[in-house]
């Protein structure tokens, strides 16, 4: 008997399922962040049928394929180690990630800020040569200081993808051997009538 991807619609609807709730609960885990931008949006997943084998694929897309694996599993700072720090990793096969340096290549958080309007400002309290509080200080200062905090602190760890995928693993077990052995039934059940 050869199984064919209309033979078995409940077991794929069990894998849609899964997809869309492990998107959704991605989602959530960077909503709750605050993280509603591009990764945010990249998420996505596709259910496959080929060679008799069905699946769900959890894609992240361009450009946010660049950068998810960070955000993910997070990274360690040279100088401060954070909490969860590469927990879960080994269900994407992701290397642990750690800062080397006191900060992060020179533009890189330049080009963040001025991509996302951020102006900093001297703080009345800090001691410097003609302080008087309140005055912009420059991108480059900014990106600086933005960059040496991200570095020597990391990353904190957010198993955004992880933790649903875990979840959802554990909550699809019944469900999928229910509906698939309904579509096995029905499909044993057809082809005794055909013959």
């Amino acid at each position: 008997m050869k199984i064919k991807a209309t033979d078995i619609p409940k077991t794929i609807q069990i894998f849609q399922k899964y997809g869309k709730q492990v998107v959704r609960y991605a989602k959530a885990n960077l909503a709750q962040r605050k993280k509603k931008g591009v990764l945010y949006n990249s998420l996505n997943y596709e259910v496959s049928f080929d060679k008799g084998e069905v699946g769900v694929g959890i894609y992240v897309n361009s450009p946010a394929d660049e950068y998810w694996a960070y955000v993910e599993s997070g990274v360690e700072g040279s100088s401060k180690k954070q909490k969860n720090v590469g927990k879960n990793r080994e269900i994407f096969d992701l290397p642990a990630f750690k800062f080397k340096g006191q900060n992060i290549k020179e533009g890189v958080i330049e080009k963040w800020i001025k991509r996302k309007g951020i102006r900093g400002r001297v703080n009345k309290n800090w001691k410097s040569a003609g302080n008087r509080g309140g005055q912009y200080i420059s991108n480059k200062s900014l990106s600086f200081l933005i960059g040496r905090a991200i570095a020597t602190r990391g990353i904190k760890w957010t198993g955004f993808l992880s933790q649903p995928i875990i979840t959802q693993n554990q909550n699809i077990t019944n469900d999928l051997l229910e509906a698939f052995g309904e579509d096995i039934i029905n499909k044993l059940d057809f082809e005794l009538k055909v013959n």
